[in-house]
């Protein structure tokens, strides 16, 4: 996967969000497309870290879904 910093993105707000799409097989097990989250914080370094920690939490719920 890529960084997780590819995963973050500004709300109209300057609050940081992770966003990341669904892979097609485990898909059908999610209500939307993809996950959106709140990091809290407007910082974009802060938005950096927290990504991580974000992505590590959603990897290991894709494996387990599959």
């Amino acid at each position: 996967m890529a960084r997780p910093s590819a995963y973050i993105e500004p709300s109209r707000y300057s609050v940081f969000y992770f966003r990341i799409c669904i892979p097609k097989p485990p898909r059908t097990s999610f209500p939307r497309p993809d996950i959106r989250r709140s990091l809290e914080t407007k910082c974009r370094r802060e938005a950096a870290i927290r990504s991580a920690a974000m992505l590590e939490q959603v990897q290991t719920l894709f494996a387990s879904v599959e």
